[in-house]
């Protein structure tokens, strides 16, 4: 039985780093290698209930295999799940109010209108 080899943010970066600059043509075939089997490496980690948080942090989120973490815009969050349909989530237990949700409320919720255009601070959670 072979060890669960564990893949890293850092190899990961290591691999695109030596994909866009192959010191030879070997060390090219080797990252591309690599990055092609990133994902089924993360797909073993994640079935054998590893901890995945390690990937989480948006300057890494999106490697093969793993969740993306960002924030968007209601326009490219709505163009995304209109690609995606159920496979997008909000985190509403890291959310942190700021000012930038005042924009899809107005659309989400016709009556807030008013308040996001004079309040500076609008408690949308409550």
């Amino acid at each position: 039985m072979t060890a669960l080899s564990v893949p890293t943010p850092e190899e990961h970066e290591a691999l695109l780093f030596q994909r866009a600059y192959p010191p030879t043509p070997k060390a090219l075939l080797r990252a591309e290698r690599g990055l092609a089997g990133f994902a089924r490496r993360v797909a073993r980690l994640r079935k054998a209930g590893a901890d995945l948080a390690a990937f989480e942090a948006p300057e890494v989120s999106g490697i093969a295999g793993t969740a993306f973490s960002a924030i968007f815009s209601y326009e490219v969050a709505k163009r995304l799940l209109e690609l995606e349909p159920g496979r997008l989530e909000i985190d509403w237990e890291r959310y942190e109010a700021t000012d930038r949700m005042a924009m899809a409320w107005r659309r989400l919720f016709p009556l807030v209108e008013e308040d996001t255009m004079v309040e500076a601070h609008v408690p949308y959670l409550e």
